[in-house]
């Protein structure tokens, strides 16, 4: 009888060493699936607290935005009643965009008028100038030629004195 007693206790060892192995296997299938849901959990944590961050911010800009817009049709509105009134004392003085572009227009034309004119003058000063330059030049080469007909007419006669002097040597050599 001891030993199917021996024999039932190690069986029941046996089997309760297959249990153990099997839960041991069961939890750690059981660990790497938490771990694996506390990962996935932690990322769905930081998208969450950066989707609330990106929120505020919306929210922020949102609010400025709104702000600005008001401030915008403030502006405008400003600008508008600003405007009612320039055009109204525009009307009541009489002066018109188009009485002063034709204003402007004939202020144009006479400026244009004025330049033409003063380019005439400084083509007539410039012509004068240059005549008289003409005119400066001509007398400086009229002067210039008297001088080199003297001075042909003074080496033609001491040519004339040179030759009859060499005449007269050889005359005397001879």
């Amino acid at each position: 009888m001891n030993r199917i007693l021996t024999g039932l206790l190690i069986a029941a060892t046996l089997a309760l060493c297959g249990l153990c192995a099997v839960q041991w296997k069961r939890e750690a299938e059981f660990r790497i699936r938490i771990q694996e849901i506390g990962t996935a959990l932690k990322e769905e944590s930081t998208k969450r607290a950066e989707a609330e961050e990106q929120v505020l911010t919306f929210e922020k800009e949102i609010a400025r935005l709104t702000t600005l817009r008001a401030d915008t049709e403030a502006k405008l509105l400003e600008v508008s009643t600003r405007l009612v009134s320039v055009e109204a004392d525009q009307l009541h003085r009489g002066n018109s965009i188009a009485v002063l572009g034709v204003e402007l227009e004939r202020a144009r034309v006479e400026a244009k008028t004025a330049k033409e004119k003063i380019a005439a003058q400084e083509k007539t000063n410039t012509v004068v100038e240059q005549n008289a330059a003409i005119t400066r030049a001509n007398a400086l080469l009229k002067q210039l030629t008297t001088e080199r007909d003297s001075a042909i007419e003074k080496l033609n006669e001491r040519t004339r004195a040179f030759n009859e002097l060499v005449t007269k040597y050889n005359k005397l050599v001879k």
